[in-house]
């Protein structure tokens, strides 16, 4: 809370873009730190956490598109950018339940979950105010980090002993989702002309295909045939991602020509 305040009132005075970022990226931390304190026990906890970072992720992936204030932009494109996989990756883990000590407190209750959902729809609309570019991309990865947790298949698994369980691992939809999701990244970027924001969408896609091959494809072929089968996925789907990515800024650099003159 202090360092966060001391950041406001730094940003109030300088006006500079080092305390405005620092500011953007301590107030938000401190809110979901009082917000976890207070939910941790609580099953459910880590996945309305990861929500809300992901949204407000994303906001700050796209609403300094455009601003003048770069060093802001730069920062906060990073460090978002890097976040938001990591939710993506906590999302896809589904409702994990935690037990054992403290862990007794059931579920969370709804009091936390509209804290929660208030948290996104404020980080919406202040994203909004900042750059309307970036609702359009928030209000789409909300909808993913919601249908993510959901999308899960069981795998039986058997143990020493003959002992079974099952566990939940992410589906197909999953990956399609998130497969999509940086599809629109990517095409965002083109509408907003980014080109930032098209390396960021074609990344992670290329991610999102080789977590699938790892995941649910290779474990179920041959130990030769899946290395031959990796090496052809990196040499020609990065060819086509690449080509693509090159199409895509190029239309983006054709259009700024075309503006300037």
């Amino acid at each position: 809370m202090l360092w966060a305040s001391s950041a406001l009132a730094g940003w109030w005075l300088l006006r500079d873009q080092f305390q405005q970022t620092l500011a953007l990226l301590l107030v938000p931390a401190w809110l979901l730190s009082e917000w976890m304190d207070r939910a941790y026990y609580y099953n459910g906890s880590g996945v309305y956490l990861a929500r809300m970072i992901a949204v407000i992720a994303a906001v700050y992936l796209t609403a300094f598109l455009h601003s003048r204030r770069r060093v802001v932009f730069g920062i906060l494109f990073g460090v978002s950018g890097i976040v938001l996989y990591v939710c993506i990756a906590m999302l896809s883990d589904g409702w994990p339940y935690r037990y054992g000590f403290g862990y007794q407190w059931g579920f969370l209750p709804m009091s936390f979950r509209v804290t929660a959902l208030v948290v996104l729809l404020l980080s919406v609309g202040l994203g909004w105010l900042a750059g309307r570019q970036s609702a359009v991309p928030a209000g789409v990865f909300a909808a993913v980090a919601f249908a993510l947790p959901w999308a899960q298949t069981k795998v039986a698994e058997t143990g020493v002993g003959g002992m079974t369980w099952q566990r939940s691992e992410p589906s197909v939809v999953a990956y399609a989702m998130v497969a999509a999701a940086c599809a629109f990244v990517a095409w965002w970027g083109v509408r907003e002309a980014s080109k930032a924001l098209v390396n960021y969408g074609i990344a992670g896609f290329a991610v999102t295909v080789v977590w699938f091959y790892f995941s649910s494809v290779m474990d179920k072929l041959g130990r030769s045939l899946g290395l031959i089968v990796l090496g052809v996925l990196f040499l020609a789907g990065g060819w086509m991602l690449e080509s693509m990515r090159r199409k895509l800024v190029g239309d983006i650099t054709a259009t700024a020509r075309e503006g300037a003159l």
